[in-house]
């Protein structure tokens, strides 16, 4: 399965739609760590859709969840 990438030069915001869907557990935990590097260095917002609830939890500063295509309370991962 083929993935697409594009990519700014300066981004503002750096959008990841299901980044680690067709990956294993190495490639998967490998990716975060390439994405948690990048957020250190750049300061970059990412915003990273997943249906992973756990990896979500674990990962994010902040979350928004969805419900039949609203967004629905969010806050703090772990937070409630």
């Amino acid at each position: 399965m083929r993935q697409r990438v594009a990519l700014a030069v300066e981004p503002d915001l750096l959008l990841c739609d299901e980044p680690f869907a067709a990956l294993d557990t190495e490639p998967r935990r490998a990716l975060w760590q390439l994405l948690r590097q990048i957020r250190e260095r750049t300061g970059l917002t990412m915003l990273v859709a997943t249906h992973d609830r756990d990896e979500a939890t674990a990962e994010a500063d902040c979350l928004a969840v969805m419900a039949e295509g609203r967004i629905v309370p969010s806050g703090q991962p772990g937070a409630g």
